[in-house]
């Protein structure tokens, strides 16, 4: 039986042959409403390729409000929405729901809280940018000494499955919550953690949710800083569906020390699992005298750790080394970015945590983000001087394509806030630049010889993402013929193995759909593999149940 790698390897020899260099098909600067300092914060790309970019405005007082704009996937300025609390406002998650309507939500400090409490804020708006409603939404949980809006100290917000908003902090107070597309809650609970409670505060939530085993896996660096016994640790919490805890980890502990860390990456593993790139940054030794100790830690479904990566601390004093940037390729293996000793770095590796390979370029600061696109992997860094670099990687490590994006100095320059992908083969990168009057800067890119097909179609076809991508039990596949062509579509599970073979032989021109049905099928990741005339395009499919 023909296996799903031996066809992966024809795949990538017609590409290899083919890449050139990334094109700019837009590039946006967009000041906010109060022509001052503006700050990037994420982005998200619909299934339509609208961009949505999240970031923050900064009035005449020095005070942040939330901002939130939405670009055309041709790169216009469509509409752009400010929104604010009171003060110090900061987005934390935006959604989409089927019928093309964005959720955005934030947190802020509005004028009636004391100092340190802060209210949520989530929004909901029409593709034309219309208000359906402004929800400012509570949820007090008793803590020593009164109650806390926990819902206003969330630092992340995502979708699972089931068409709810998630929710989920850590600290003096634990919690979960969802709620459904119409800001109304369908579920909220706290709950004790029982690792380290007498470390009450938490920083760098890290969730996200697995839509093959429909659990939330969070990582967060849990401390005490007010002594004694100054300490901190990363800790992780798998919850399911239901808010109810699997299990609780803790991984690392450490002195503060004028410690800070960062969970810079969560993703969750093709055979069930988690991945968290962490960074713990923190002074050793003399006063002043800073290390760096990143790791990539991956654990499977019951938190037993698969691997720990950690990279070798350098030697010299204020030396820098992290893990910036982490994705999956369609293989599950992982893909990092970063630096050493303030020196760009990018490596692939195995699900089983071998070093595959690894590239350095001396001539760049560091790397930022990464994007998987089937096996390939762009990367996003920057130089002394202010330019920003996307470059492309085969999986064998070679360069692909490379692109230089200008910046004047470090101080009135680019820099570099996400970067993304979606299933054309599109990239976009988010940003500032400008310096003191710093404004939001958004790019679309593509590699000119994976878009070309989609781009101009030379060969006669075009393939499109199946929908709905999850789907459960199925879904939708569908592709165009210019004329009539030889077509062989198949479906494939993460091993590689072909489980059906969905059409075999000659189809006239035109547009078709077909539909494949998951029932009696594991929910994961399953390939779908389409030949029309010895061309091949794969595309990733989720089976949720």
């Amino acid at each position: 039986m023909k296996t799903f790698y031996s066809v992966l390897v024809l795949l990538f020899i017609l590409h290899i042959q083919t890449y050139s260099q990334f094109a700019i098909e837009w590039e946006n600067r967009t000041d906010g409403v109060y022509g001052n300092f503006d700050n990037s914060d994420f982005m998200k790309v619909d299934t339509d390729g609208n961009v949505f970019v999240a970031g923050r405005s900064r009035n005449s007082s020095f005070v942040e409000d939330a901002v939130l704009i939405k670009y055309s996937s041709s790169g216009d300025l469509l509409w752009q929405k400010t929104e604010n609390i009171g003060g110090y406002d900061l987005p934390i998650g935006i959604e989409f729901d089927d019928a093309g309507n964005c959720f955005f939500a934030f947190t802020g400090q509005s004028d009636t809280n004391s100092w340190g409490e802060r209210d949520f804020i989530l929004m909901k708006y029409d593709s034309d940018g219309n208000e359906i409603f402004r929800k400012q939404l509570n949820y007090y949980v008793a803590i020593p000494g009164g109650q806390r809006n926990v819902l206003g100290h969330a630092k992340k917000m995502v979708k699972d499955g089931f068409n709810n908003l998630v929710l989920f902090g850590v600290g003096i107070a634990s919690w979960f919550v969802k709620l459904d597309y119409q800001g109304e809650f369908t579920h909220k609970s706290n709950f004790e953690l029982q690792l380290n409670p007498d470390l009450p505060y938490y920083d760098q939530l890290n969730i996200m949710f697995d839509p093959i085993s429909n659990n939330h896996y969070a990582g967060f660096i849990k401390f005490n800083n007010t002594g004694p016994g100054y300490k901190s640790v990363f800790q992780m919490v798998k919850l399911n569906n239901a808010g109810e805890i699997e299990w609780e980890k803790q991984f690392f502990e450490f002195p503060l020390m004028s410690m800070y860390a960062t969970v810079e990456g969560a993703e969750f593993r093709y055979d069930g699992g988690a991945i968290f790139s962490i960074d713990l940054h923190m002074a050793s030794g003399p006063v002043g005298v800073v290390r760096d100790y990143p790791h990539l830690l991956s654990v499977n479904s019951g938190g037993e750790i698969i691997f720990d990566v950690e990279l070798p601390v350098l030697p010299g004093d204020n030396t820098e080394t992290t893990f910036c940037g982490t994705d999956l390729d369609q293989g599950g293996n992982i893909w990092v970015t970063g630096d050493k000793d303030f020196k760009y770095f990018i490596a692939r590796y195995s699900a089983a945590g071998e070093k595959l390979w690894e590239v350095m370029d001396t001539t760049l600061h560091k790397g930022l983000k990464v994007a998987c696109d089937g096996y390939t992997g762009t990367a996003v860094s920057m130089d002394a001087t202010g330019n920003v670099y996307f470059k492309k990687y085969d999986f064998n490590g070679d360069l692909l394509a490379s692109h230089k994006v200008e910046g004047s100095s470090n101080i009135d320059g680019v820099t570099i806030t996400d970067l993304t992908n979606d299933d054309n083969h599109n990239y976009y990168f988010l940003g500032n630049i400008g310096g003191n009057n710093q404004d939001l800067l958004t790019i679309k890119f593509y590699d000119e010889a994976t878009s070309v097909t989609e781009k101009t179609n030379p060969e006669g076809f075009k393939v499109f993402q199946n929908y709905p991508n999850p789907f459960n039990p199925s879904t939708k596949i569908s592709f165009s013929l210019a004329e009539k062509s030889n077509v062989n579509i198949s479906v494939y599970d993460i091993l590689g193995k072909e489980i059906t073979n969905l059409v075999s032989g000659d189809i006239e021109a035109g547009n078709h759909e077909l539909s494949w049905n998951g029932t009696g099928f594991a929910s994961g990741i399953y390939f779908c593999v389409i030949n029309i005339n010895g061309s091949i395009e794969t595309i990733k499919m989720a089976l949720l149940k």
